[in-house]
């Protein structure tokens, strides 16, 4: 049992030094901010979105934060209101991230969960009831690969570099995973009308790894924008 009570009797030097200790553990913390409960600003200055993804011990909630407060800054930046974090979405979204990476799909329709197959019905087994539904997907790779382009295995690192004897290209921190991502999404036109809408009200995601044999791993991912109510 943790007690926060002086020492009886007469205090010493060294009673005295115990006892500040005493007082200052029993102190009440400075509360910290949920991931999704600050702004994006405050958020993408932690320490934490600068250190890379490491694939084997992926943070599966700071990715997701990534993933929303880049959204909303994009949203913020367009003169749009930002969004609501919901975890109903983020549990949505999950299912579908889940199932592309296992069976390797990138689709809206999942053939792997049959009271899931939609974007509508994965909302709904996560109990959220929505008036509006949008849904984004994608892939992106782990490390800052620009797709298409020739790489060559080196010895360090990542593995893998522009040059037979270049430097290794490096992975994605948190941060530059949701830039590049959303930069992927803004690039086209029905990925873009998703994230600037004025429809949704609330915002969840989910990124999930497959590790290819290849040895450049990828994400799959999912956003989901949605607005509670019944639909029309």
């Amino acid at each position: 049992m943790n007690t926060c009570h002086p020492p009886a009797g007469k205090i010493g030097a060294v009673a005295v030094f115990w006892l500040l200790a005493t007082l200052a553990a029993c102190a009440p913390k400075p509360a910290t901010q949920a991931p999704f409960d600050q702004p994006a600003e405050a958020f993408f200055a932690l320490e934490s979105t600068g250190r890379p993804i490491d694939p084997q011990k992926v943070d599966q909630a700071l990715l997701a934060a990534a993933l929303f407060h880049e959204t909303n800054r994009l949203r913020q930046k367009n003169g749009r209101p930002p969004l609501i974090h919901d975890s109903r979405l983020d549990a949505a979204a999950r299912m579908q991230a889940g199932d592309m990476a296992r069976h390797e799909f990138l689709s809206h329709t999942n053939p792997h969960r049959p009271k899931g197959r939609t974007p509508a019905d994965r909302a709904l087994l996560a109990g959220f009831h929505y008036h509006f539904l949008a849904e984004n997907v994608a892939t992106q790779f782990t490390i800052q690969y620009q797709s298409g382009r020739t790489v060559y295995r080196v010895p360090a690192g990542t593995g893998f570099s522009y040059r037979p004897d270049g430097s290794p290209l490096p992975r994605h921190t948190y941060r530059s995973f949701a830039a590049t991502v959303l930069e992927q999404w803004m690039n086209s036109p029905g990925h873009r009308q998703n994230i600037l809408s004025a429809d949704p009200e609330h915002f969840g995601s989910d990124c999930r790894l497959r590790q290819e044999q290849s040895g450049l791993d990828q994400f799959y991912c999912v956003q989901l924008f949605g607005t509670p109510g019944e639909k029309n």
